[in-house]
């Protein structure tokens, strides 16, 4: 968006959209932990996914104004991003979205592995048909 001309990015309305099967696994275990040892929870460590909070907080320093939404998929993680998607476009509340999978490598969870994809509204096709590209 630093490219474009401050007119030109403010036509943009970006959703992001974060997908992760697994969610936050270093953070359940923090919880899970102190739970089954009897210990109060860490007071730094909130029972949201973090991934999430951290979503939030970057994504109006980036400009990205529109809503910032987290799924946890039953089906393929980019298949439920891009059906979320076009549910946002046709209900106007985006015309660009931001879609991040986010999941572990391993059941360890020591590393985790990200994928995004920027996706717009097809201006070529029917306004009303809401379909991206």
């Amino acid at each position: 968006m630093h490219d474009q001309p401050a007119d030109a990015a403010d036509a943009f309305c970006t959703a992001v959209i974060l997908v992760s099967v697994l969610g936050d696994i270093p953070t359940a275990r923090t919880f899970a932990s102190a739970v089954d040892s009897g210990q109060r929870v860490p007071p730094r460590i909130f029972g949201i996914s973090t991934p999430n909070s951290v979503i939030g907080h970057i994504a109006p320093r980036w400009g990205l104004n529109g809503p910032v939404i987290s799924v946890s998929p039953v089906g393929p993680p980019l298949d439920e991003g891009i059906e979320l998607a076009t549910h946002l476009a046709q209900d106007g509340d985006a015309n660009r979205f931001l879609i991040i999978l986010n999941d572990p490598l391993d059941v360890r969870a020591e590393q985790y592995e990200a994928t995004a994809l920027l996706l717009t509204v097809n201006t070529h096709s029917d306004a009303a048909s809401g379909e991206t590209q």
